[in-house]
């Protein structure tokens, strides 16, 4: 693979990014296509959202932690990790950076923690972060991966690699695409890092870059064309969780026979590799699933196709910064969502939500829910009559 890339010697600088160069931009995002009135409130403060571009930053002598965290001059590097500083979301700063400190002084200064030291010329790559699940990889660290690729090429860059990866199919696979060096990290070691390429992350885990998604999203699928074997595919589909403990339907039976006696197909995407499922998702037209890591396939779907989210009503509720509806937006994907109650549920009020915190939130996330048929039935049929106005005006 053919690809420019910069010189050893502007990676052995350090280089600050100057304040007119850090780009904040507006993001707009599109309603539900099936909007309730009576929701739009909690949809009214998370629609349109600004964030800051993610630039690359070049480090000198920087102490990495072993899930990824940054230190630099005593400080942590803000955009090394997602949540660490924001006015929307639950933040980690301080916790994480005490945290990075005391691994760095034990490293520096004692020996009960074990730690490599990077000092040669070469130049080391990092794209992992204390926060990992498919979402996370696909939109974020592959993300990163893709910039630097396209920012610089990877001749002279080595990319960090956690020997905890080996164990993660859709992270070996993935990798494959991309023609870099590693350096595989022994499991909980900590790193001393002479030359070091940060790619910034999102801020927030529920805001994304439109760009740097369709970046990404571009890059796998013409991967996965190249690399999956699949040939049958269906238009609509019903993605699977199964019976799992948690985040699970209770009437999953019943859901999957009304969604078969409306000729959908039900998969699981457990089974498929990464590829597999990435070449799969991009020619389905209709999707319906539950909240969960596995809706970020949605960013693989065509544009002008639509998805429908299935989320306990409270969770909604609670401050819930809908990301699926944001990355769906972001590469033209119609959104559409059902609330759906659990044994829990307590149908909260919108005027409630001054009184929750992030743990209430990861409890109401992991609750078992029961689909409405009926409201299904609503749901399914605005879908698919949408999709066939799409399709009749596009022949006109």
């Amino acid at each position: 693979m053919k690809s420019n890339h910069i010189s050893s010697q502007l990676m052995l600088k350090e280089i600050k990014i100057p304040s007119n160069l850090i780009m904040k931009k507006n993001i707009q995002t599109k309603y539900p296509l099936n909007l309730n009135e009576n929701d739009k409130q909690i949809f009214d403060q998370i629609i349109n959202y600004k964030i800051t571009v993610p630039n690359t930053q070049k480090l000198t002598n920087a102490f990495v932690t072993n899930n990824g965290l940054v230190l630099k001059n005593g400080l942590l590097k803000k955009k090394c990790a997602l949540n660490l500083i924001s006015k929307n979301d639950h933040t980690f700063y301080l916790s994480y950076w005490r945290k990075t400190l005391e691994q760095f002084l034990v490293c520096k200064l004692g020996k009960s923690l074990p730690s490599i030291k990077l000092n040669n010329d070469k130049t080391y790559l990092i794209i992992h972060s204390n926060w990992l699940n498919y979402s996370f990889w696909i939109t974020e660290y592959l993300n990163r991966l893709v910039r630097i690729e396209k920012e610089y090429g990877f001749k002279n860059i080595i990319l960090l690699y956690p020997e905890e990866w080996d164990n993660i199919p859709y992270i070996v696979d993935s990798l494959k695409a991309f023609e870099i060096s590693t350096f595989k990290i022994p499991s909980g070691n900590h790193l001393f890092v002479k030359n070091l390429i940060l790619p910034e992350v999102r801020e927030i885990t529920s805001y994304f870059y439109p760009e740097h998604i369709k970046q990404t999203r571009d890059k796998l699928i013409e991967e996965a064309n190249k690399r999956s074997k699949i040939s049958e595919f269906h238009k609509k589909i019903y993605l699977t969780r199964g019976k799992n403990v948690k985040r699970a339907i209770a009437n999953e039976d019943e859901l999957q026979k009304y969604f078969r006696n409306n000729e959908y197909e039900i998969i699981s995407f457990e089974l498929l590799s990464i590829w597999d499922q990435i070449k799969y998702i991009n020619s389905v037209d209709i999707l319906f699933t539950i909240h969960g890591a596995g809706f970020a396939n949605v960013m693989f779907m065509k544009e002008g196709s639509y998805a429908l989210e299935f989320l306990e009503r409270d969770f909604a509720y609670y401050a819930n910064p809908f990301p699926h509806l944001k990355l769906a937006s972001a590469v033209g994907v119609y959104y559409a969502y059902q609330l759906c109650s659990s044994d829990k549920t307590k149908n909260i009020s919108f005027q409630q939500l001054k009184k929750t915190n992030v743990k209430d939130r990861i409890e109401h996330v992991d609750r078992n829910i029961s689909v409405n048929l009926d409201e299904l039935n609503k749901n399914r049929i605005l879908l698919e009559t949408k999709l066939q106005q799409g399709k009749t005006d596009a022949t006109v």
